[in-house]
């Protein structure tokens, strides 16, 4: 009885074993990589009958470029367009079309692809800087809505068409997308990165209605470039900041992982000492006076002494040159945040320090009352910034 019983439920699991439902070949899967945005603005999509698309409601806003990777050498077909590897062969496939919105552009690409557009390994998508400048909500609404895109896809922001990033040859990468991916993860090596910008991030900034950033990037044929950020209030880009900016904005909000700060040496003007950041944490607390409103802000960080480059500096161990070259660096530290913040202030009025969330947390009940005004009382509040500085190491140099 025992051996029927088993029997028959080695055949009845078999029936739900046997395989997947939705199962396909990866072959024939169109993976989509990377996805760029650009206005409709470039005449030569207009000459192109195959990417420009008819479009039942007014004309096309938009033009989409979906970058596929190429699985196996047997897909490739004769006229496909797209960029190469680094040996030459093809690696990747970029269409383009052109469209009002990206769920109809997705479906468009089904008349010139013969694989069905999979989103769920999505890793980049980059706007250019025009579209951004008009809002990027109303392009990425169908990417916010669809439970197929993943929530961890980075966003990046050119100043140039968002094509030209995806359509690079990496020198030691076989696709653009992944090389671009995986950029930020440079953030602990150098803090002029911005790496907290996927679009869960900016979803929940999206619907609290708060200003935030977004990396710049810039590419030439063969390599891509990550530094800088766009500044958005709300979901208009309203300018840039530079990469020294972006590097002290990131001390402000607290969102440093690691990077370096190069000083004035104490004894040649002329000759730097470069800092390693080991450790960085600064604390934003508002002081609130009446209805006046100010912030202090606190920073403290470890370095490492990582170079000095005038040779044979004999006090380099001394006491006394450590802690000079630290209050060199907690002086410039202090003023590069305080001019940052300025910056933003004037230039842009976009509250991308979070200073409305030391607002929520701090004082609350002040921040009841504000809340509503926060756009007209941000460009005006003033800053007591403190930033303490210890060296722990000098290196090896004997």
């Amino acid at each position: 009885m025992k051996k029927i019983i088993l029997i028959f439920l080695s055949c009845f699991t078999a029936i739900f074993l046997s395989g997947c439902w939705d199962y396909m070949e990866i072959q024939r899967r169109g993976y989509v990589l990377g996805l760029g945005i650009d206005t409709s603005e470039q005449k030569d999509i207009q000459k192109n009958k195959i990417e420009a698309m008819q479009t039942e409601e007014s004309v096309p806003k938009y033009i989409y470029t979906m970058q596929v990777p190429i699985i196996a050498k047997a897909t490739i077909k004769p006229g496909v367009q797209g960029g190469s590897g680094g040996n030459g062969s093809k690696k990747v496939w970029n269409l383009r079309v052109a469209g009002n919105s990206f769920f109809e552009a997705n479906r468009e690409y089904s008349t010139r692809i013969d694989y069905p557009p999979f989103y769920e390994h999505l890793k980049v998508i980059v706007i250019n800087e025009g579209v951004a400048r008009g809002g990027i909500y109303a392009p990425l609404d169908f990417i916010f809505r669809d439970p197929e895109m993943r929530r961890r896809t980075k966003v990046f922001v050119t100043p140039g068409e968002a094509y030209n990033i995806l359509d690079i040859t990496p020198n030691i990468e076989d696709y653009p997308s992944m090389y671009l991916r995986s950029l930020p993860n440079n953030a602990r090596k150098n803090s002029r990165i911005l790496h907290k910008t996927d679009i869960g991030s900016i979803s929940e900034a999206f619907h609290s209605g708060k200003d935030f950033m977004l990396p710049k990037v810039e590419a030439n044929k063969t390599e891509i470039k990550d530094a800088g950020a766009a500044v958005f209030k709300k979901d208009k880009m309203v300018g840039w900041i530079d990469e020294i900016q972006t590097n002290y904005a990131k001390w402000v909000s607290n969102t440093v992982l690691g990077g370096t700060l190069t000083v004035e040496s104490p004894d040649d003007p002329k000759s730097q000492v470069s800092l390693e950041i080991k450790s960085l944490k600064t604390d934003v607390k508002p002081v609130v006076n009446g209805e006046q409103i100010t912030f202090d802000i606190s920073t403290k960080g470890i370095f490492h002494i990582a170079e000095i480059n005038h040779p044979h500096d004999k006090r380099a161990e001394e006491q006394d040159f450590i802690r000079e070259v630290e209050r060199i660096a907690e002086k410039k530290a202090e003023k590069q945040m305080r001019e940052v913040i300025e910056y933003v202030q004037g230039e842009y009025g976009a509250d991308v320090f979070f200073f409305h969330k030391a607002m929520q947390r701090y004082a609350p009940d002040t921040w009841d009352k504000v809340e509503k005004d926060w756009d007209n009382i941000f460009p005006k509040v003033k800053t007591n910034i403190k930033v303490n500085i210890k060296i722990e190491q000098v290196g090896l140099i004997k």
